[in-house]
C-alpha cells in the first residue's frame, strides 16, 4: 500500500511539474507574440502543446495560437501545419474571423476541408491488451494507454 502511495506521489509531482512548465512556456510565447517575435511565439506554442499527457482541447488551442502567430509572420505554410495539428486535436473547433481575420479563417476553413478525424480506437483491442498488462504487473502502461485514448 505504501508502495502504491508513493507511486501516486511521484506521478503527481511529474504532472504538477509539466504543468507548471507548460504555463511557463504559454506565458514566454505571449510576450515574443506582443514583441513581435511571431516565429518563436508560434515555436513557443507548439513546445506547449506537445506536453505529455495535455487535453486534446489545450492542445487544439496552443497549436491554434502557434497557427495565428506563424500566420501574422507571414509563414503561411508553418501555419497551415499548425491548423492541421488543432484540427486532428478538435475538429470540431471553428476560426471566427471576428477574433482573427477573415483571410485567417479563410485559410482555416480550407485546412480543415482537408484534414481527415483521427482514428477512432478499437476499444475492445484496447481493453484486451489492458488485462494482458494488468496480468503482467504493468499498471502504469494501462494508465498511459488509457490517456492516450481519452
Amino acid at each position: 500500500m505504501r508502495k502504491a502511495a508513493a507511486v501516486a506521489m511521484l506521478l503527481l509531482s511529474a504532472v504538477a511539474a509539466f504543468a507548471a512548465d507548460t504555463d511557463r512556456i504559454v506565458a514566454d510565447a505571449r510576450r515574443a507574440f506582443e514583441a513581435g517575435k511571431f516565429k518563436d511565439a508560434a515555436a513557443k506554442y507548439l513546445q506547449a502543446a506537445a506536453t505529455p499527457d495535455l487535453p486534446a482541447d489545450q492542445v487544439a488551442d496552443l497549436t491554434l495560437q502557434s497557427a495565428w502567430a506563424s500566420y501574422i509572420g507571414g509563414d503561411v505554410a508553418a501555419s497551415r501545419e499548425a491548423l492541421k495539428k488543432a484540427f486532428i486535436a478538435r475538429p470540431d473547433m471553428e476560426v471566427l474571423p471576428e477574433f482573427y481575420s477573415q483571410d485567417f479563417s479563410n485559410l482555416a476553413g480550407a485546412v480543415k476541408s482537408q484534414t481527415a478525424p483521427a482514428p477512432k480506437a478499437d476499444l475492445e483491442e484496447l481493453k484486451r491488451g489492458a488485462r494482458e498488462r494488468l496480468a503482467g504487473g504493468l499498471a502504469q502502461d494501462v494508465v498511459y494507454d488509457l490517456k492516450r485514448v481519452h
